[in-house]
């Protein structure tokens, strides 16, 4: 507890300086909200950390739980083509 010079006592909480954990790890400093679309203007927001998120467009990311509806990129083979 901190005092003011007019003698009132001042409590700080520093609580709210803590930084949120990724909701799915809880390992991890939240760094980004999920972007998966849930209703009209809605979407997920869980916090999650740059391991846990999956990168889907440029600003976008989707948490583990809806990885599944994220569009994966189509990747090549050893000899060049797609598969």
């Amino acid at each position: 507890m901190n005092s003011l010079p007019d003698g009132t006592v001042v409590h700080l909480n520093m609580a709210s300086q803590r930084r949120r954990m990724c909701s799915w790890c809880g390992r991890k400093p939240v760094t980004r909200l999920c972007d998966f679309p849930v209703g009209k203007d809605k979407t997920c927001d869980m916090g999650i950390c740059d391991f846990c998120a999956t990168p889907v467009a440029a600003d976008q990311d989707h948490c583990p739980k809806h990885k599944s509806h994220s569009v994966q990129p189509v990747q090549a083979n050893l000899f060049g083509g797609a598969r």
